[in-house]
């Protein structure tokens, strides 16, 4: 029983502004920015799905995104699906506004649209930007992430895809 007031001293410490609870949205992004092994240009924007639930500053947040992408050399197009999985730490500035970092692990698959192979591979994803709390329960937010995978693709091949989105999320 001792223990009790010392979890909700904890608790109170990390509620401060940042939500606890369920969370779902979608955003939207630029083309994705890949390097490594293999060269792919963007082709066309990027969306991708979110659900999370925040403990106070902290949350697990799941993410499933996707893209078109052109190999460069081969010229072929490709469908680059990604899902997340990340810890994220909200640090809560003023009026509603709070940055944050997220690290955690991905999955990527490249599937044709015509011939040549698929590809799939797993690795670490890393991000950060800015949300904006509103009163409603629906926050609005600028994102960077960046991800890094071997991507099994036949032979194996190094790959990074780096991506800005701006989204909102509603919460539950």
């Amino acid at each position: 029983m001792k223990s009790l007031p010392l979890v909700a001293l904890l608790l109170a410490a990390t509620a401060s502004s940042a939500h606890a609870g369920g969370y779902i949205g979608l955003g939207v992004g630029d083309g994705i920015a890949t390097t490594g092994d293999l060269e792919y240009s963007a082709e066309g924007r990027t969306l991708k799905l979110i659900g999370g639930f925040a403990f106070g500053k902290l949350a697990v947040e799941g993410s499933a995104q996707r893209a078109d992408v052109l190999m460069v050399d081969a010229g072929r197009a490709y469908s680059l699906t990604q899902l997340g999985l990340a810890a994220k730490y909200s640090y809560p500035l003023s009026d509603g506004f709070e940055l944050y970092g997220k690290l955690g692990l991905n999955r990527i698959a490249l599937d044709p649209k015509a011939d040549g192979l698929d590809g799939t591979g797993s690795g670490i994803l890393a991000g950060g930007g800015v949300e904006y709390r509103s009163k409603l329960p629906v926050t609005f937010w600028l994102d960077y992430t960046l991800t890094n995978a071997d991507i099994s693709m036949g032979a194996d091949y190094a790959m990074s895809t780096r991506q800005w989105m701006i989204g909102a999320s509603l919460g539950l």
